[in-house]
């Protein structure tokens, strides 16, 4: 039989804790739950919501659906979100390990399907499903497909949902901890890990939990993890790569906070106050070439929508403010059939054909 232990980093945090520990308790099915809650030294209600939960665990308040819950906790100064977690994974007396962090939660069923899937396919190593996005207030914003456990992918910023992914504890002793000179993306960082080492990955087509989407998430800001991102891809990647995940970020950025592609490119820099000085000239090039990117996928998304003055707009602002954008082949392909309009387009397209 299945044991999973689930660590949940936690500070400050209360008024989403009790969701996330009722999520966790509350797991059906034939398999045990070995339960960890590394809190920080929380100075709000945290500490009061799990003694609840020890106490109703204890005193046999509260029913358990599994077959059995091992539950410790406890509240220290640590070293942040990474040093908890770690400290979890140290004390985790499961087969199965996974993390929670303190405003998400699991779905109904969650646990179970981990289980069956691990005790039927002893090769898997790594187990990930998908995710529910919902606001503050737990109401569902919209689902999440994990995309593949492919190093492409991981590099490039098209990220694995990190509440739905389990794995077996041996991969800890085969790659190690979370790097903890890591804040933001060091979820990434192990999971591009666990690819380079040949970990044995497999999905689940099915929501294993909800993500808590909401303006105090550690990384509701892109800007703030946009250093630690670019880090994380050139330790495995190489210039397409890095080019590809600073464009999606200037895009993603741009779309989240309302502003075109070339001031969510300057924004970026500025807010990160991030500097190239350990950059090559290569690296440097690939900067421009993902802003580019962000430019082109901004335009086309505009042009798709018969916004054609838009389109027009944003690529003739790129190639005003950076004349070098003119050699982006794919950026100047867009703008002449902007310029030439849809109709003009569909016709040289026929004439091509017949000819």
């Amino acid at each position: 039989m299945q044991t999973i232990s689930v660590i949940t980093p936690s500070y400050n945090q209360g008024e989403y804790l009790e969701q996330t520990i009722a999520s966790v308790l509350s797991q059906e099915g034939e398999f045990r739950v070995d339960y960890v809650i590394m809190d920080g030294g929380s100075t709000d209600a945290s500490v009061d919501v799990i003694k609840k939960y020890d106490a109703m665990l204890k005193n046999g308040e509260r029913q358990v659906g599994c077959r059995g819950i091992s539950f410790r906790w406890s509240s220290e100064k640590d070293k942040g979100q990474v040093d908890a977690i770690n400290k979890g994974f140290r004390e985790a007396s499961g087969s199965v390990v996974a993390w929670l962090n303190s405003d998400d939660c699991y779905v109904p069923g969650a646990l179970q399907a981990v289980a069956d899937l691990f005790a039927g396919h002893p090769e898997i190593d790594v187990v990930y499903g998908d995710t529910q996005y919902v606001d503050s207030a737990g109401e569902p914003l919209f689902d999440r497909r994990s995309v593949p456990f492919v190093r492409m992918y991981l590099l490039r910023g098209l990220g694995v949902q990190q509440p739905s992914v389990f794995f077996r504890k041996s991969v800890i002793e085969r790659i190690g901890f979370l790097d903890e000179s890591l804040s933001f993306v060091f979820d990434n960082d192990y999971w591009i890990r666990m690819v380079q080492a040949g970990c044995r990955c497999h999905h689940i087509e099915k929501i294993l939990s909800r993500y808590r989407f909401h303006d105090k998430a550690k990384t509701y800001d892109s800007s703030a993890l946009l250093p630690e991102m670019l880090t994380v891809v050139k330790r495995y990647g190489d210039r397409d790569d890095l080019a590809a995940a600073y464009g999606k970020a200037c895009y993603d950025y741009a779309r989240a906070c309302g502003m075109g592609p070339l001031r969510a490119h300057e924004t970026l820099l500025d807010k990160a106050r991030f500097n190239v000085d350990g950059f090559t000239r290569e690296d440097v090039a690939a900067l421009f070439e993902g802003m580019c990117g962000a430019v082109y996928q901004y335009a086309d998304h505009s042009y798709a929508r018969a916004q054609f003055r838009t389109a027009r707009h944003v690529i003739r602002a790129a190639f005003k403010r950076y004349p070098r954008c003119i050699t982006h082949a794919r950026l100047l392909g867009l703008y002449m059939k902007c310029m030439l309009g849809p109709q003009s387009v569909a016709l040289l397209k026929n004439l091509k054909r017949r000819g």
